[in-house]
């Protein structure tokens, strides 16, 4: 399961591309990490991202020994 606390951080739109519907290429210079519950309403659990267009999330995850050398694609919906 992947459910629990995450971290984020946002990628500010706010600077040059200012087009929020381009992908995006880069990674903030200094991101600032804060936890966040996963599932959950992003705009709900962190108020303070409500006008965040483009975050960035990370977790760690254990991966069974009996797993190791072998590659993983996660999907979310």
């Amino acid at each position: 399961s992947l459910k629990g606390t995450w971290e984020i951080c946002r990628n500010d739109e706010q600077k040059p591309p200012y087009d929020v519907a381009q992908p995006m290429n880069d990674f903030p210079e200094r991101p600032l990490w804060r936890a966040i519950s996963v599932p959950s309403e992003k705009n709900e659990s962190r108020p303070d991202l409500t006008f965040a267009h483009r975050v960035w999330y990370r977790t760690r995850v254990n991966v069974p020994a009996s797993h190791y050398d072998r590659s993983f694609f996660l999907t979310f919906p």
